[in-house]
């Protein structure tokens, strides 16, 4: 049986990796939202693949967020590093001192500047999991 992934994000330009074993959660939100999803996620058994802050951006700076989780599997201990790590970006969020931009106050033409800079940062992430370009 195949390894089931989900791919959550807000960035409508992200590509899902081809294939039946993954699946794309879209959160029309802020990027704080994508997090809370990957923890609730965690929660539920699946297991984090790509750090939550990936490409060191402060929420004031990047807008759009992507996680890439694996489903767990049978016996497999809990992700508690995953949990720890989303914890631990979900408080940089929380108190991050500076209005967090979104893709609803953004600069409109820096929109797709924004969504290829989240997007070309998982691919390391994807090629990891055995997903080629």
């Amino acid at each position: 049986m195949a390894i089931q992934y989900v791919l959550v994000t807000n960035n409508p330009k992200i590509e899902c990796p081809a294939g039946d074993n993954v699946r794309l959660q879209f959160v029309n939100d802020c990027s704080n939202k994508v997090l809370i999803a990957g923890r609730d996620l965690l929660h539920k058994g699946w297991h984090l693949m790509n750090h939550p802050l990936y490409g060191n951006f402060r929420p004031y700076q990047q807008p759009f967020r992507t996680l890439l989780l694996r489903e767990g599997r049978s016996g497999e201990a809990f992700d508690e590093y995953g949990l720890n790590l989303l914890e631990n970006a979900l408080d940089v969020y929380a108190n991050c001192g500076r209005p967090h931009v979104t893709p609803q106050n953004c600069f409109p033409r820096f929109l797709d500047d924004y969504q290829t800079i989240d997007r070309e940062l998982m691919q390391e992430t994807f090629i990891k999991c055995g997903f080629h370009r």
